[in-house]
């Protein structure tokens, strides 16, 4: 008998599968979004923590105003608390990559050890492809660098020093050679800090050996806590990292006097040397022109002495070239005398020649006369010897006297020639004694002509040689002169600039050094650090959304489990009776009922807690993986949520039906072997309204009628159904909340595109000159200055940081702030009266329009100002008051400090331009876009929309399991109704009408009442998973009504076309006699 009975335990789940099933899987489903989605938050903190634990995460780091010695390191060292210490370097550059210029974060690395002790290396980096550094000039190199900006293994890093002397100041090389790609715990985020270089944003960091770094003093200090063995985000850690951190300060402030006084000291010797240097700067420059002066005079005295000596040389020149002339007309003159005097003694002696012949003729002649005259004579002695005739010998006489006459005159005149002719000779012996004296001298004269010419000659070249020189010398002095003039007029604005930038310089380190004081040391928790803190919000964020999401969503799963659990043992009532007559005890009953529903919880508990665990997690986590650099999630079994979900589900599943299977078995088991009576039928509300019921027809009027008689099965329906409604609304109004934010904020709200703030020594006329910058910029199309700073709001017990704004001009600030109510959209007026401040800090103190707020302005007395509206604001928290209302609140003006500008375009070139040329003002701080926040919060808001989306999607699930489930028990308690309808004649279509007549009106009864529901769940789901800084927006869009219900009447269709084939298979038969 008890193995019957065991069978028939067994048949149950082979009978009715399709309510195993609907059990197991709504119990599975609920279990495993109740379970999941609470344990992703838990495991989002447990995944970090062991990753910080895995590379020994530091828990503070402390940085100096102005660096470290390692006498300060030591003293850390010393305190109880602290683990260990690790100092090190940091610098940012420049780095050009595919003609885009990236900003890093070089920061010094252990090498040694690291090879040594790598365990106790603080924030070691995990190496992810690589090697670790072995030489000097290798790094390692962020892998963002290789993920967004294309650097490969073995590529060499360049830093840009041409406009950074700062790095070359800082670190010994400037390439260095990619050995490995890192992740790093310091950056879990993929935001990379701040800088006050460049656009003032870092793209990444690079790790290399310290030995690289010039820097006297370390300028951060790493440090880890003996007492922080707790998770990282509990309270227990953080009071111990704030008691360590106190210590830490306590430390500085003992330690910071004598470094005061060091640094002090050195400042006044570097201003003493600055002035020295300037001193000499300006006695270089007095001595630059006056050099230049003086050369300028030395170069007119030289041109007035070569002016002088080419004077003289062309004097000199001019007397020598006329004495020349004369010598060469005297020597011309001379030779001309000379040709003529050789000319006339050549022409006497051709003379000389010709009387000489013609005596030497006259003398042949003469002897020819004296030989005639002897022959006459002869011939006359002749004759008178032989008595010639007288006559012919007087004849003869006669002729012989005339001829001795003739002879005797020939003679003489012969004589005389001779005589002439020697004298002649004698004188043109002369003449050529005296002509060749004659070209004697004028050979020597010639001689010395050509000899004065020729010292001439080489005397006028060399004079001319010199005056050149000394031309050329000159010229060259006066174009060195001038080249140096030139040079000294080009390089004394800068020596001027130089100088009175030093005196500038001068002048502000005196004011520093008179402004200076003593160091200080900020000490850094998790909670400083951009990613931890933002990540720590996203899991507080999963974490708010799972305390009450997956709560009703597990209650309304428990509720479709609960009413198909009660409806199975209400319909085995006959089956009880049979039980119980046939000896069966009320334990041995209940266990039929407990196995079954047990067995399809316990089976849907194991598989909600194992999917759940593995899946919601891990979905939500890699949803935020857009926004972070980590490992893998880990998901362990949360043995709370579980536990929770389990006992929560086993039961509803198990409690109810043997509530009702207890309550059955009170009854005898003849009255439970009858048929329960059928409820009498009552008019409803509807038939007492005469107008509308008369107007129905009959299908009409049964389907009201049916739907009022089972109320309990009306309400369960509905609520099942209401509650799946309200958790898609829920979704997709939660998914609008936060998408709508960041245009409502950065579009309507705050609408400025750029703010610029300025140093703490900032001075008015920095920024009356950045205005006019910012005007004169074509980029910018208007621009604000302001006063800002953060305080704390204080309202009883309650307090809360805000940033305070205050206003120069109300009118203009409108133009870049908008001031209005949120629900009514009404513009809010900023008045002397009091201050505005932002709804969601308002909601956090309990403040309204009306009340007082206390301001703690750091360095100011505490003022109590009234609150005289709430503007509409979504992130942050501000206080807005006017320049007067400050004045009368603290007795001073609020000197502008902080710049708002409207842009013409907003492109990334623009911003980068606009950026760059900002931040190298020495009085600028930071400079920052909208469009970089609202990247941020985009980024955020895609991570929490695929959060949103898993959530609607679970919520669709379930409802189309929950219709499901409570459509199936519709048609198996009315399986005899039906039949009966069969039997009556209705058709297969029209019997199915008649039940998804009821299941449409109640789905839409339902959808009615989730909506409603659906509106209140939306605004706790809001205000719960809100974090502090943060305010969702309040804006439904209409289409996520009409998308709720279409989802879930969607589901009922598809509900009902399956339950189609169901409806026709009902047997008349066996269904009209299943009572018997």
């Amino acid at each position: 008998m008890k193995k019957a009975f065991n069978k028939d335990i067994a048949g149950q789940i082979r009978y009715n599968p399709r309510r195993f099933l609907a059990i197991l899987s709504i119990v599975a489903l609920g279990v495993a979004f109740y379970s999941g989605v609470r344990a992703t938050s838990p495991n989002m903190r447990l995944t970090v923590d062991r990753y910080f634990d895995r590379f020994n995460a530091s828990d503070i780091q402390l940085l100096s105003t102005m660096g470290f010695e390692t006498q300060d390191i030591e003293s850390i060292r010393q305190l109880k608390q602290v683990e260990s210490v690790q100092p090190g370097y940091s610098a940012d550059g420049f780095v050009l990559k595919n003609d885009s210029t990236l900003l890093l974060s070089f920061q010094s690395l252990d090498t040694e050890r690291l090879k040594s002790r790598p365990d106790a290396l603080l924030n070691r980096p995990e190496l992810l492809s690589g090697r670790y550094p072995e030489a000097p000039d290798e790094c390692l190199a962020d892998v963002q660098l290789n993920e967004l900006y294309g650097f490969n293994l073995d590529e060499t890093i360049t830093l840009q020093s041409n406009n950074d002397s700062d790095i070359k100041d800082s670190l010994k090389l400037l390439e260095y050679k990619i050995v490995g790609f890192v992740r790093s715990v310091q950056y879990i985020s993929l935001q990379r800090g701040n800088s006050s270089k460049g656009e003032g944003t870092l793209n990444g960091f690079v790790m290399i050996p310290e030995q690289n770094f010039k820097m006297e003093v370390f300028t951060q200090a790493y440090i880890k806590s003996k007492d922080a063995e707790s998770s990282r985000f509990s309270d227990t850690y953080q009071k111990s990292v704030d008691r360590l951190a106190d210590s830490i300060e306590e430390t500085g402030s003992k330690r910071n006097p004598e470094r005061f006084t060091k640094i002090r000291s050195e400042a006044e010797q570097k201003l003493s040397d600055g002035r020295q240097k300037l001193a000499d700067a300006e006695e270089q420059l007095a001595e630059g022109e006056k050099e230049l002066t003086e050369g300028e005079q030395k170069l007119k005295d030289g041109e007035k002495e070569l002016a002088a000596n080419r004077k003289k040389y062309n004097t000199e020149i001019a007397n020598g070239e006329k004495k020349l002339k004369d010598a060469e007309k005297e020597l011309i003159k001379a030779k001309t005398e000379l040709e003529k005097n050789q000319k006339e003694l050549e022409q006497n002696k051709e003379r000389l020649e010709q009387a000489e012949a013609e005596l030497e003729n006259t003398y042949k002649q003469l002897e020819q006369g004296r030989q005639e005259l002897a022959a006459l004579k002869s011939q006359i002695d002749l004759m008178e010897q032989t008595n010639q005739p007288a006559e012919q010998i007087d004849q003869l006489q006669a002729l012989y006297e005339q001829t001795k006459a003739r002879l005797d005159d020939g003679q003489r005149q012969y004589d005389q020639g001779i005589h002439e002719l020697a004298a002649a000779k004698a004188e043109l012996q002369k003449g050529e004694t005296e002509l060749k004296k004659g070209w004697d001298k004028y050979f020597a004269g010639k001689a010395e002509y050509e000899k004065n010419l020729t010292a001439f000659n080489k005397s006028k070249s060399e004079g001319a040689k010199k005056l050149d020189e000394a031309q050329n010398e000159l010229a060259s002095s006066k174009r060195k002169l001038e080249d140096a003039r030139r040079k000294f007029e080009e390089e004394k604005p800068d020596a001027l600039e130089k100088i009175e930038k030093a005196k500038k310089e001068l002048k502000d380190g005196e004011k520093k050094l008179a402004d200076l004081k003593e160091p200080e040391w900020i000490a850094l928790d998790l909670q400083s650090n951009i990613g931890f803190a933002s990540y720590r919000q996203d899991a507080d964020r999963i974490a708010a959304i799972g305390l009450v999401f997956p709560l009703i969503f597990f209650l309304v799963a428990a509720l479709v489990s609960l009413t198909t659990m009660t409806r199975m043992v209400e319909d085995d009532r006959t089956v009880i009776g049979v039980l119980k007559a046939l000896g069966y005890s009320r334990f041995d009953i209940a266990m039929r009922y407990l196995v079954y529903s047990g067995l399809a919880a316990a089976i849907g508990i194991a598989i909600g807690i194992l999917a759940g665990a593995a899946v919601f997690p891990r979905v939500i986590f890699d949803a935020y993986g857009i926004l972070y650099d980590l490992p893998p999630i880990l998901t362990p079994i949360h043995a709370d949520s579980s536990l929770q979900a389990g006992m929560g589900a086993f039961f509803c599943a198990v409690v109810p039906s043997l509530a009702v299977c207890f309550k059955e078995l009170t009854s005898t088991p003849a009255s439970l072997m009858r048929p329960r009576a059928p409820k009498m039928g009552r008019r409803i509300l509807l038939e007492r309204l005469t107008v509308v019921w008369k107007r129905l027809n009959f299908s009409q009027k049964v389907t009201c009628r049916n739907l009022f008689r089972y109320k309990k099965r009306l309400l369960m329906t509905v609520f099942g159904i209401a509650g799946c409604t309200a958790l898609v609304f829920t979704g997709f109004g939660l998914r609008d909340s936060i998408t709508l934010m960041v245009p409502l904020q950065y579009d309507e709200i705050q609408k400025y595109d750029m703010a610029v703030n300025l140093r703490e020594t900032a001075e008015k006329q920095d920024i009356d000159e950045l205005k006019e910058l910012l005007s004169a910029d074509k980029s910018v199309k208007a621009s604000i200055g302001f006063y800002q700073k953060g305080i704390e709001l204080e309202k009883g017990k309650n307090k809360n940081d805000a940033n305070l704004i205050v206003a120069d001009n109300r009118d203009d600030f409108k133009k870049f702030v908008a001031f209005r109510d949120r629900r009514s959209g009404r513009p809010i007026e900023l008045t002397d009266s009091g201050v505005v401040i932002t709804e969601k800090v308002a909601k956090l103190l309990k403040i309204k329009a009306g009340d007082t707020v206390t301001l703690l302005v750091p360095d100011k007395p505490d003022v109590e100002v009234k609150v005289t509206a709430l503007t509409e604001n979504y992130v942050f928290h501000y206080i807005y008051m006017t320049q007067t209302l400050y004045n009368r609140l603290y007795g001073e003006e609020a000197a502008p400090n902080s710049v708002f500008g409207q842009l013409a375009d907003t492109d990334k070139d623009t911003q980068s331009n606009l950026s760059k040329a900002l931040i190298k003002l020495d009085y600028v701080s930071s400079v920052s876009f909208n469009t970089s926040l609202r990247k941020d919060f985009n980024d955020m808001v895609k991570a929490m929309d695929i959060v949103v989306v898993v959530l609607i999607l679970s919520a669709a699930a379930l409802a189309f399991i929950v219709l499901f489930s409570l459509t199936t028990i519709n048609i198996d308690e009315r399986r005899r109704e039906l039949a009966t309808l069969k039997v009556l004649g209705f058709y297969d279509n029209e019997t199915a009408l008649y039940l998804y007549r009821e299941n449409t009106l109640i789905t839409l009864i339902g959808i009615a009442a989730g909506l409603l529901l659906g509106v209140g769940l939306l605004s706790y789901v809001i205000t719960t998973a809100e974090v502090d800084m943060v305010m969702f927006a309040r804006r439904t869009h209409w289409s996520n009504y009409i998308l709720s219900s279409l989802i879930t009447l969607s589901f009922a269709a598809i509900v009902n076309l399956i339950m189609y084939r169901t409806i026709n298979r009902i047997d008349m038969v066996e269904s009209m006699k299943s009572v018997e």
